[in-house]
């Protein structure tokens, strides 16, 4: 799975903090902190009737033990990690070796993150963590392979730069992030960041990258803590025991989003995209669930307020999304974007900045607010009963930082919250509009109102004065 994914993947897993426990109970959530037998601090949440067990891993990670301009080793070295055989088994024997235990494996590198993850039933949990344990241990980092996977990574990239949606994305990340190692690891632009990069940097990365300390666990499942305690102390068995990279990355630059409104001329694009782009509070701060109710009633259902002006009152034909992405664990961005038919570009604009300015000035309704918050506290709650939804729960929490009291409360939280608190946050801690970066994508340009106009994502710099 890519960063990106990754991170969407994780973005989803945070809407569960609102579907914690049935709304009449508002019981705390009955997660232990809990150590294993080899001394492992972890924390864990029972599902008693998954007859399944998951369990996450996550280890700090620092661009400064990847080669400048390599940023793309992490990634193509997991990639090979569980796709190019480990342990002197082959590609195809690692992935036997999953299914006929059940189970299901990943190991994913995120620019400020490693993470691993494990399922597998009850009964061959202990065999799969072995496996996994395997794959992190003593990867082959075949050199074929190595060529094969790169190759595969390329042509994926190469294929998605050809969309009109990719590039407005990736000309949205160059404004924030300017010219920095972070940026290149995220986008692996310049594509040198993926092709100089040697086995030799990979096996160099991997013995600074995995270790036994300094680690963040949890798991959730119906295993029981004793069996779950010895199933992490397999997956971790005969890593290093020494810290693993720096807990806190010191080189990723404070993102900058400038207030400015950009043009991507892109005359062969068959409609028009745009992005809008402002700051949000971090992961590490309290009071997530009010960012996800607020942005459930901006743009996340059919009854939302842009997918209601957008479509049922302007007839447009696309639908605006409203989303949340990590940069880092102390940087987080709100974003609003969709597609258009060009002829009605200016108007969707229009619409979203009218639609959203007078979302943060009022707030929601009475109505919204019940129906969003008693939706979310149904539906979302069901995650909760698969380990695998659980699992990512707990590791997006606690790798934000959050402590296990706030955790174990967030459903008196979320049954307390107000409609008077919740409008607080949005007018207080939603993005004013004069501090959001637009990006557009349009075949023309006639008529647009910007601060400047580029036809590559790299001419952002450019724009920006950089």
């Amino acid at each position: 799975m890519k960063a990106t994914s990754l991170l969407k993947a994780l973005s989803l897993a945070a809407l569960t903090c609102v579907a914690v426990l049935k709304a009449e109970a508002a019981e705390r959530l009955p997660i232990e902190a809990l150590t294993s037998p080899n001394g492992t601090a972890y924390w864990f949440m029972p599902v008693e009737k998954a007859k399944r067990t998951a369990v996450m891993v996550a280890w700090p990670s620092d661009l400064s033990i990847v080669p400048a301009g390599k940023e793309g080793a992490a990634l193509l070295a997991t990639q090979l990690m569980m796709h190019g055989g480990a342990g002197g088994l082959g590609p195809d024997e690692v992935a036997a070796a999953f299914n006929d235990l059940d189970a299901g494996a990943r190991i994913v590198a995120l620019p400020h993150e490693l993470r691993a993850f494990l399922v597998a039933p009850d009964d061959t949990a202990l065999e799969a963590a072995s496996q996994l344990n395997t794959a992190l241990r003593d990867p082959a980092f075949d050199a074929t392979w190595l060529q094969r996977i790169r190759g595969n990574i390329l042509k994926t990239r190469q294929q998605k730069g050809m969309t009109a949606g990719h590039r407005m994305w990736t000309a949205a990340r160059i404004a924030i992030m300017g010219d920095s190692r972070y940026r290149r690891a995220l986008l692996f632009d310049p594509q040198s960041v993926l092709t100089s990069v040697t086995r030799q940097d990979i096996v160099k990365w991997h013995g600074a990258a995995f270790t036994r300390e300094n680690v963040i666990v949890v798991a959730a499942g119906s295993a029981g803590s004793e069996l779950t305690g010895q199933a992490i102390d397999r997956l971790l068995e005969n890593l290093p025991a020494r810290p693993a990279a720096p807990a806190v990355p010191a080189v990723y630059p404070r993102i900058k989003i400038p207030g400015k409104t950009i043009v991507l001329h892109d005359p062969a694009s068959p409609k028009s995209s745009i992005v809008m782009v402002g700051r949000v509070p971090p992961g590490t701060e309290e009071g997530g669930f009010k960012r996800l109710i607020a942005t459930t009633v901006l743009g996340n259902s059919p009854e939302s307020r842009l997918f209601t002006q957008l479509r049922t009152e302007l007839g447009l034909t696309y639908r605006v999304k409203v989303g949340v992405t990590d940069f880092g664990r102390t940087q987080r961005v709100m974003t609003i974007g969709g597609e258009f038919e060009s002829a009605k570009l200016e108007q969707a604009l229009r619409a979203i900045r009218d639609t959203y300015r007078a979302f943060r000035h009022g707030g929601v309704t009475a109505d919204e607010f019940s129906v969003v918050k008693r939706r979310l506290l149904r539906n979302l709650k069901k995650r909760l009963l698969d380990p695998t939804g659980a699992a990512r729960f707990l590791i997006a929490l606690r790798t934000g930082g959050l402590d296990l009291g706030y955790v174990t409360g967030l459903a008196p939280s979320v049954e307390t919250l107000t409609r008077e608190d919740l409008n607080a946050y949005i007018a207080e801690r939603l993005p004013p509009l004069d501090e959001m970066l637009t990006v557009i994508v349009a075949p023309n340009v006639e008529g647009i109102v910007a601060d400047c106009v580029v036809t590559t994502p790299a001419s952002v710099d450019g724009c920006l004065g950089r």
